[in-house]
């Protein structure tokens, strides 16, 4: 499943460290795809991205496609945002979302949200100068 691609007219405000770890996950990204890796020896997922699990600690990992759906587990609007944030409309809409495979993330949230644990689905953020993600309530796709 391909995540929706929103354009944002400007560049990021903390553009990420690219690596050769975490090459793969923006690649995937800029083509709407979230992935996290996987521990093919326990099972468990992790992200950020690690070369080794952060459960039981193999070397054994691969990276998995997430569906991008998910349920918002906590919210908040920042009105005074930090000098590296001032490029960006405030307030400044951020949440935590529990996705469907397990995975707990921190990212903007797009669209006005009232409640908690409402379906969301991930969008990816397409600035001038390369993706993040974002999550938005399923009601506002």
């Amino acid at each position: 499943m391909s995540l929706d691609i929103i354009s944002i007219d400007r560049v990021r405000a903390s553009p990420p460290r690219v690596t050769p770890l975490t090459e793969p996950f923006w690649t995937s990204l800029a083509q709407g795809e979230f992935k996290v890796t996987h521990c093919k020896t326990c099972g468990q997922m992790s992200f950020p991205p690690r070369r080794f699990c952060r459960h039981c600690w193999s070397g054994d990992t691969e990276w998995r496609t997430m569906s991008g759906k998910g349920r918002l587990y906590s919210h908040t609007y920042i009105h005074a945002l930090p000098e590296l944030f001032a490029g960006e409309p405030a307030p400044l809409h951020v949440g935590i979302v529990d996705l469907d495979e397990g995975v707990r993330i921190a990212l903007p949230i797009v669209g006005d949200v009232d409640t908690l644990d409402v379906p969301i689905e991930l969008v990816v953020l397409a600035y001038k100068d390369g993706p993040l993600f974002g999550a938005r309530p399923v009601d506002n796709a």
